[in-house]
């Protein structure tokens, strides 16, 4: 008796724990102001969980979202699709938290469509897709002695920008009839 009640008891906590466990989801986004039409716009996504679930800086993780159906024709819910947006790639982690931004969106082509065809506050990342882009090494040059800089072309003489005196240039008014 006193065995069943601890496997019980055991049971139990592994199914409130399971309850506990929370989605990795997109809960902000914020994009900085631009002054002008040739500066970059990043979208930065803000991700509620961070190292603590194994997120790492640089890694690509898939997005994809929840849309919920109904059948009119027998007047209930089929259930939910899930259907994959794109990739993010993370450039920030620490505890409880991520930011990510937009690495791919997935074509429409062979997928079922969305209303909104970017990743978007509450779409949810499915962890398991969770990987590393191949990054090419890149020789870097031992630093070697400085040596003195040499002229590259011929010496500059002064030029003189602005004089005392206003350039006198005569101005031509049309005549009036």
């Amino acid at each position: 008796m006193q065995y069943s009640k601890w496997v019980l008891a055991l049971l139990l906590g592994a199914v409130n724990y399971q309850a506990q466990a929370k989605e990795v989801a997109i809960f902000d986004s914020r994009k900085p102001v631009t002054l002008s039409k040739n500066d970059p716009a990043y979208i930065d996504f803000y991700v509620n969980a961070g190292s603590e679930v194994g997120i790492k800086r640089g890694v690509i993780i898939t997005v994809h979202r929840r849309t919920s159906l109904y059948d009119a024709y027998q007047n209930k819910s089929p259930g939910d699709l899930k259907v994959e947006v794109g990739q993010i790639k993370i450039i920030h982690v620490q505890k409880g938290l991520s930011v990510g931004r937009v690495h791919k969106i997935f074509s429409r082509e062979d997928r079922p469509n969305l209303d909104y065809e970017s990743v978007m506050v509450g779409d949810r990342l499915d962890l398991s897709t969770m990987m590393r882009l191949k990054t090419s090494t890149k020789s870097v040059q031992a630093p070697t002695k400085a040596t003195k800089p040499q002229p590259v072309g011929p010496p500059l003489n002064a030029v003189e920008f602005a004089s005392s005196l206003p350039n006198k240039t005569p101005i031509v008014l049309p005549e009036l009839q």
